[in-house]
């Protein structure tokens, strides 16, 4: 009877464990799990007139620069104290093979990665828009979109195959896919930390997983982490975190085109790229 006791105490209390488990799980979604970084505004920093359609911009706080990736995605172009650098494309000089860029992402070590879909290669180049080295992806089928995470891995959306491909930091070699099948027009992959997610424009739902693969969450609009890993949502030109602790308007901002680093926020309007920077 002793022994049935101390069994019957050990799944009750496993069981309460397990449920306050779950409800910080919850808490860490969806809440600013960082009291020490709770946002308070956002500053503008940056902003840059353009006159084509844009696709995607990132700022680099390391070296100062924005780069620009065009809509058809035929040329990257990067700007530094809002003055031209450089332009990167099919039609370029000295580009060597570059045919079709469809995303970009930046390093950790400050220089920025491309991705030629056409060709499935990736390209890393300088801040000034020199070629360093490239790689040939072998097992995509389409590949259109990728991240670098904290740890350098390597993230590849493969629209072929609809799923994210995980390589590893150094050797770049596959390792492993999840998330086959979920969805049907993504717009922007992200990575913080040990978060990923995806915006899916087709089904305006945003889907975030652990690095390991595991689903944390799905939900309805654009949602994206800063540094610290607070959770944000950008709606009806608005920016606010889960808890409404923090609200910045974007009024003058029509498209609906985010991308994140850091603590930093590129945003794409119509006539104007605009830089923030989270004040915490």
């Amino acid at each position: 009877m002793k022994l049935y006791r101390i069994i019957a105490f050990l799944i009750i209390t496993i069981s309460l464990l397990m449920s306050s488990c779950a409800h910080i799980e919850e808490n860490y979604l969806y809440e600013n799990i960082n009291p020490v970084w709770s946002p308070k505004k956002l500053e503008p920093i940056l902003v840059q007139p353009i006159r084509f359609p844009v696709k995607k911009a990132i700022f680099s706080e390391r070296n100062q620069s924005l780069y620009i990736l065009d809509e058809n995605n035929t040329e990257l172009t990067i700007y530094r104290n809002q003055k031209l650098v450089n332009r990167i494309g099919r039609n370029s000089s000295g580009t060597g093979t570059i045919q079709r860029i469809s995303d970009i992402a930046l390093a950790k070590d400050g220089n920025l990665w491309l991705l030629d879909n056409f060709q499935k290669k990736l390209y890393k180049i300088d801040f000034n828009g020199m070629i360093l080295s490239h790689f040939t992806l072998t097992e995509p089928l389409n590949p259109t979109q990728f991240i670098i995470d904290e740890y350098n891995s390597l993230i590849i959306y493969d629209k072929g195959r609809n799923e994210l491909m995980v390589y590893e930091s150094l050797s770049l070699k596959y390792i492993y896919s999840f998330a086959r099948m979920m969805f049907v027009e993504p717009l922007s992959l992200s990575a913080v930390k040990d978060r990923i997610w995806i915006y899916d424009k087709g089904q305006n739902k945003t889907f975030a997983f652990l690095t390991t693969g595991k689903l944390i969450f799905e939900m309805s609009g654009q949602w994206f982490y800063d540094t610290h890993l607070n959770l944000f949502q950008y709606e009806h030109s608005a920016l606010q975190n889960k808890s409404n602790h923090f609200i910045s308007p974007l009024n003058y901002l029509n498209r609906d085109t985010i991308s994140t680093e850091g603590h930093f926020i590129t945003h794409t309007g119509e006539n104007q790229i605009n830089v923030y920077e989270i004040k915490y």
